[in-house]
């Protein structure tokens, strides 16, 4: 959440009211509040749901991560609290006391000091799984929250003999351990997938490297033929002309124009690198009957060659893998880049054969082998982050739109 403009910060004190609040009257049913902790996760949802970013799976990773943590801090300095007095757990939630107000301070401050290290532990990545392995970690979590509760709940509810009690006590102590490793393992592993995402981008832009060499090379075999075709025909029409052959020398200048219209159009934006993938993916999406339309800015400065031809690359791959799809009358994609000192707008919008966004809305790979295809999406969002950008995509008059700003 952002707190430099006045609608994050109102948002954030409402919820700490709400969530004041119902601590409060929870705390009015019942001094510990065991099971009820559920509606702590159910409210932060509702926080996440509405007003952070994210997916469905992530918010609720986070809503059961925080009850986790407050819960393991509660239940972890609670029971040393009552070990160290020799007292029952439930004692010590009764006595109003020194001692319960400063658990609550020690409570507070572990609290504070976890949330601090996830924060450090997560700042400015963003967590890369998949759906599978979210479902599995908040699967833990789940279980590890609903243990703790119920553990506790019998540490603070029965007398039991001093060996028992122990054992309930290490048993909190290994869920607990069992949750710190599922967090850094969960790290890991999302840093694992952004390395391969990473890994695959680089791959891609080794290819855009050699499709820029070959389309350069085959751009220039093309001027060269273009001229010595020219010289030719010069010379032919001067040989007409001196001898007077006028019908002829006309009938062989429309063959020649002719034959000028079928050279594919070669698109000049300044910069040698997106010349020459703007004309490679502008070639292929002719030889799919596409009409494809090109508009660009003139000189685009202050963005990685590479990244830029990786982002247009899967751009325009994307559109004509959609566009090949539709009937051969409903071919289209028009791209856009507008460039000023601040920022660059890189805009494709390509013919679709039914909506998309609808039915896969995260914009999944539909290929059978989802482990080799599917970075394009990512690709296209990771370098829009990378310059402090972002990735929209969106349907308007039936068309697919992909919109990418970056700032320089």
């Amino acid at each position: 959440m952002n707190f430099s403009n006045s609608k994050s910060i109102k948002v954030f004190v409402s919820g700490g009211i709400i969530f004041s609040t119902l601590v409060i009257v929870i705390n009015q049913l019942t001094w510990f509040e065991g099971i009820y902790g559920i509606i702590y996760s159910i409210e932060y949802f509702a926080f996440s749901f509405f007003f952070l970013n994210g997916t469905i799976l992530k918010k609720a990773f986070v809503s059961i991560l925080a009850n986790v943590v407050v819960m393991s801090t509660t239940s972890f300095a609670s029971s040393c609290a009552a070990a160290a007095l020799k007292n029952n757990v439930e004692i010590l939630y009764e006595n109003n006391s020194v001692i319960r107000f400063i658990l609550i301070i020690i409570i507070q401050a572990l609290n504070a000091y976890i949330f601090g290290v996830i924060l450090k532990v997560t700042r400015n990545k963003s967590i890369s799984l998949k759906n599978n392995e979210w479902a599995l970690i908040i699967s833990v979590f789940s279980v590890s929250f609903v243990s703790l509760i119920f553990i506790h709940m019998t540490l603070v509810s029965a007398e039991m003999a001093s060996e028992i009690t122990e054992m309930l006590f290490v048993s909190e102590l290994g869920i607990i351990i069992v949750n710190i490793v599922c967090f850094y393992m969960t790290n890991a592993l999302s840093k694992s997938n952004a390395e391969a995402v990473e890994a695959k981008s680089r791959q891609q832009q080794q290819e855009y490297r050699i499709q820029y060499a070959d389309t350069v090379e085959k751009q220039y075999e093309e001027t060269r033929r273009i001229r010595h075709d020219m010289k030719q025909n010069i010379a032919a029409l001067y040989a007409l002309h001196k001898d007077g052959k006028y019908d002829e020398a006309q009938e062989y200048l429309k063959k020649y124009e002719t034959s000028l219209n079928n050279i594919d159009a070669l698109i000049d934006v300044g910069n040698d690198a997106l010349n020459a993938i703007l004309n490679y993916k502008m070639s292929i999406a002719r030889e799919n009957n596409i009409e494809i339309i090109c508009s660009c800015s003139k000189g685009i400065s202050g963005i990685d060659e590479l990244d830029l031809c990786a982002l247009l690359g899967n751009m325009l791959d994307n559109a004509i893998e959609a566009s090949e799809k539709c009937p051969l009358n409903n071919r289209m994609i028009l791209c856009k880049l507008t460039d000023d000192e601040v920022k660059l707008m890189v805009k494709v919008e390509n013919s679709i054969l039914s909506p998309i966004l609808n039915e896969n809305n995260q914009l999944k790979t539909t290929k059978q082998n989802k482990d080799a295809h599917g970075f394009g999406v990512k690709t296209i969002r990771s370098i829009a982050e990378k310059y402090n950008g972002n990735a929209d995509f969106y349907e308007e008059g039936g068309n697919f739109i992909c919109s990418v700003v970056m700032f320089k």
